[in-house]
């Protein structure tokens, strides 16, 4: 097929970051092989649901093969699109994590670039929307409300600090792929940070100086060592 895939941000955003090593392999795979999987396209936008690590790394005159689904509204693509992620066998605890927050976030503020009429009936109120959205999310993924709501924190915390750094993807690849470690906790500082203190630090993620989320936090934001 030589339908040419869009890309939508929010879409991306939902990605598994690859680490170097894996990037490297995918690559080279590619380039040897060409994409032997489908890329995986919303039949009624031609919007890019799965397959943008390896539709970023095509080499030019390289064929490839779509196959469309077909999805009522954007956020039932939202889901799907989160749910294929989850089931991933490679998933790291922190990419799950990731994943389920960002499904609740979209669940629960459903309103982003969509019109209302779509998702919202006036007569939910936002906290009943939101207390709904945290019940189908805990229940599609086999975890806890509790789980759902710190999953979205962390997620929330993620995409702060993947924004500041000036180079989201790769920001976020490197924390959710294992390249820079970092507890959740952590991450939570660093995002807590003021302005400008948040992108000097997430800017040496992106630039992979350092290996660890709290190497590049500032010394007043570590906790102190136990005597």
């Amino acid at each position: 097929m030589s339908l040419t895939p869009k890309i939508d941000k929010e879409f991306q955003s939902f990605m598994r970051g690859l680490s170097s090593a894996e990037e490297a392999a995918l690559k080279e795979s590619l380039e040897r092989d060409g994409c032997t999987d489908p890329l995986i396209v919303w039949k009624e936008t031609d919007i890019l649901l799965d397959g943008h690590n390896r539709w970023r790394l095509m080499p030019k005159g390289k064929g490839y093969q779509v196959r469309t689904v077909s999805l009522p509204d954007r956020l039932a693509a939202l889901e799907w699109i989160a749910q294929r992620q989850l089931a991933r066998r490679n998933l790291t605890d922190e990419q799950a994590s990731y994943f389920r927050g960002k499904l609740y976030l979209s669940e629960k503020n459903p309103t982003a670039g969509r019109p209302k009429k779509l998702y919202q009936s006036d007569t939910i109120s936002a906290d009943a929307a939101t207390g709904a959205a945290r019940e189908r999310v805990a229940e599609k993924t086999g975890v806890s409300t509790a789980t759902v709501d710190r999953d979205a924190a962390y997620a929330a915390a993620i995409d702060d600090v993947a924004a500041a750094s000036g180079d989201d993807a790769g920001t976020k690849a490197a924390l959710l792929s294992g390249d820079v470690k970092g507890t959740k906790s952590d991450i939570k500082k660093l995002a807590a940070l003021p302005k400008a203190a948040k992108a000097k630090a997430a800017k040496k993620i992106a630039k992979g100086s350092v290996k660890r989320v709290a190497d590049a936090l500032p010394k007043d934001e570590l906790e102190p060592e136990a005597e």
